[in-house]
């Protein structure tokens, strides 16, 4: 995976790459590093497209499907993508949906999702759904989590971002009961927050 050179426009509508990003990102990569079959995967909550776009310059992802709900958010990913195109070796869909609504019959290898985690469901600035992911920070986590249960495969692995603002230690416990394993948790320290990555595999399969 190959971040270096991929080149990427934003928009003051459209949730900017950021810390949270670049630790997925990184989890990612050290998850691929040793992989040699083929393998598909899902970006949820897209933004610009940067970790479908990174995740789609490893060798080893035959197919990237990137997918948010905001329209905005899909055109910025797109244009990304053309952008890119020269760099990207995985076959690209491009998908407006609210979670999984549009993606009913995919099963995914990877998925990974930088959600919105901080606790205020009731904030009206702009973009709050980039940012804000219910009374808790963790209820937006949580359906989708819900939801990616019957989208990931056997031995497949999901890619979160959570955040020490929010009730994490709720979100830890939730992971459990659903029958995912935490597989393994990165972290880094910015100014008064821990931005947590939480890798986990579907143990019921």
């Amino acid at each position: 995976m190959n971040c270096d050179n991929i080149k990427i426009e934003t928009l003051e509508t459209v949730y900017k790459p950021a810390e949270d990003s670049y630790l997925l990102i990184e989890m990612l990569s050290e998850y691929l590093k040793d992989k040699k079959e083929k393998m598909t995967l899902l970006d949820m909550g897209s933004g610009t497209g940067i970790i479908g776009l990174c995740a789609a310059t490893n060798k080893n992802i035959s197919k990237v499907i990137m997918a948010d709900i905001n329209k905005e958010s899909i055109m910025l990913t797109k244009r990304n993508f053309l952008a890119n195109k020269h760099q990207i070796k995985a076959d690209i869909n491009i998908v407006e949906s609210d979670l999984f609504d549009k993606l009913d019959t995919f099963i995914f290898n990877i998925i990974t999702f930088n959600p919105p985690y901080l606790p205020n469901e009731n904030n009206a600035e702009l973009m709050k759904d980039a940012f804000y992911g219910g009374w808790s920070g963790i209820e937006t986590t949580k359906r989708f989590l819900e939801k990616a249960k019957s989208h990931i495969a056997k031995d497949g692995r999901i890619f979160i971002i959570a955040s020490s603002l929010s009730d994490i230690e709720s979100l830890r416990r939730f992971i459990i009961a659903s029958d995912f394993k935490i597989e393994n948790e990165g972290k880094i320290h910015i100014f008064f927050e821990d931005i947590i990555g939480i890798e986990l595999s579907n143990i019921d399969k």
